[in-house]
């Protein structure tokens, strides 16, 4: 947050507002603000921030779509000031080779409610850690009754195959060099197709997964984008297909 005016100016007014009077003497410094809010644990923030959403999902009236709760997770890099303690906490990267030094530029993910813009869980992690590791410490906020939205970079078995065990409905885009099943829906006439995706066994041995795991059905649709391409959308088929 940017404040229209110095910190001291700001301390000054709300003591004013406080102690109901003009005072000539500081009750606090623009110093000691900071020392301050250096003492903060950031840990406070993630338990308030659950402590709303919760309130918020147990006593409100809020929106759905056709009954689903609309969650979408993306994730992003952040530019942070290259100081000891956060250099220490997420590392530093070379990321713009013809740039003088190096930068810290943290990796982080949010799951937000695409319909009440709520931020549900924010995760943030070294430049090096995947989207798809920060969203699985972000699984636990998906419940049954869900729909789950995301984009082609969380395409993996892994995540396919949890969501499945979770009964977590999800709507993510494909990319046709992803799966050997997008490739040929890619180069096929269908449009619309229901399949049974069998899990790949080197994928079943990196989730530790025996290889007789069963299959789960899987509805692929191709929808035309208004400058003419094609993307490949998975659904996954709990009931009855999303319409």
């Amino acid at each position: 947050m940017t404040m229209p005016t110095s910190y001291q100016v700001e301390i000054n007014e709300f003591c004013k507002k406080i102690y109901s009077g003009d005072y000539n003497i500081r009750q606090a410094t623009a110093g000691a603000l900071s020392q301050a809010k250096a003492k903060l644990n950031p840990q406070a923030f993630v338990e308030l921030n659950e402590l709303c959403v919760d309130t918020f999902y147990k006593g409100a009236k809020y929106l759905k779509w056709n009954g689903f709760r609309l969650l979408a997770v993306d994730e992003s890099v952040l530019n942070l000031p290259n100081s000891p303690n956060i250099i220490n906490k997420f590392g530093s990267e070379d990321y713009v080779k013809q740039s003088n030094g190096v930068k810290c530029m943290p990796r982080c993910s949010l799951l937000y409610d695409v319909l009440n813009l709520i931020p549900v869980d924010a995760q943030v992690s070294g430049y090096r850690i995947s989207e798809k590791a920060l969203f699985l410490k972000q699984l636990d906020k998906l419940q049954k009754g869900d729909l789950f939205l995301a984009y082609r970079g969380y395409c993996y078995s892994s995540i396919l195959y949890t969501l499945d065990q979770r009964g977590i409905v999800f709507c993510i885009r494909l990319h046709h060099s992803t799966l050997n099943l997008v490739k040929e829906f890619t180069k096929s006439d269908e449009s619309d197709l229901e399949i049974e995706y069998k899990f790949p066994n080197r994928a079943l041995k990196l989730m530790g997964l025996p290889k007789n795991t069963p299959a789960i059905k899987i509805r692929l649709v191709k929808v035309m984008l208004e400058n003419g391409e094609i993307e490949e959308i998975a659904q996954v088929l709990k009931g009855e297909s999303l319409q």
